[in-house]
């Protein structure tokens, strides 16, 4: 058992264990949770060859139940943005549920200065010989759009001999002040912001957000 403050340490999206392996070597006992079945399996298998003990866990986290069960959590990598509004309330309270009394919650999105530099643009491009979306030869369509006051969508759709597919990621930009409002909404308490989760102090110019929240 770790002697520091806060041992256990919740990873939310925790995808192929970047972050999670990290915290696992600073001796946080740490449990990640990700939907991506393939993300999970690599994770478990890079703990595995460097004998971390780390739970992964392959669910929705949109769907976790856990109760006071942590003293940290991290939802970073700018993850919060790209929910819809609803499910931001729904995540948000799924974490202060999971937290003990005290917990803190450390996570990140992105500013209204990247929304003000996102450029809207729309190309195209032919691989011959296959490439990062597909193996075989594949048409690529990239479009970049602003929507309302805060949101972007960034649209990959990949265009095959034998299929069509796909890839939207859309994001939601924030002040601190719509941030901070959330935040309240669903409990937390003691705002601390930064630029970025490494701990710089918050500049208005910065294109990420940081906010350390307590519950």
């Amino acid at each position: 058992m770790p002697s520091f403050e806060y041992p256990k340490l919740l990873d939310v999206g925790c995808g192929p264990g970047l972050y999670a392996e990290r915290f696992s070597k600073a001796f946080y006992e740490v449990t990640g949770i990700d939907f991506s079945k393939r993300s999970i399996a690599y994770a478990k298998s890079s703990a595995d060859k460097q004998t971390l003990e780390i739970t992964y866990v392959y669910q929705n986290y949109l769907e976790m139940d856990y109760k006071d069960k942590f003293h940290l959590a991290t939802f970073i990598y700018c993850d919060y943005g790209a929910l819809s509004t609803e499910n931001r309330v729904v995540i948000l309270r799924k974490i202060y549920q999971s937290l003990k009394s005290g917990g803190k919650l450390l996570l990140d999105v992105f500013s209204m200065v990247k929304y003000k530099e996102f450029q809207e643009l729309k190309t195209w491009e032919v691989h011959e010989e296959g490439g990062f979306w597909s193996a075989e030869k594949y048409l690529s369509l990239h479009g970049h759009y602003r929507y309302s006051d805060t949101v972007t969508l960034e649209q990959t759709t990949i265009i095959t001999d034998k299929e069509i597919r796909e890839y939207d990621i859309w994001n939601c930009c924030f002040t601190p002040e719509t941030l901070i409002k959330e935040a309240h909404a669903a409990g937390f308490k003691n705002i601390e912001l930064f630029s970025d989760v490494t701990g710089k102090p918050y500049v208005e110019s910065s294109p990420t957000i940081a906010i350390l929240l307590e519950k």
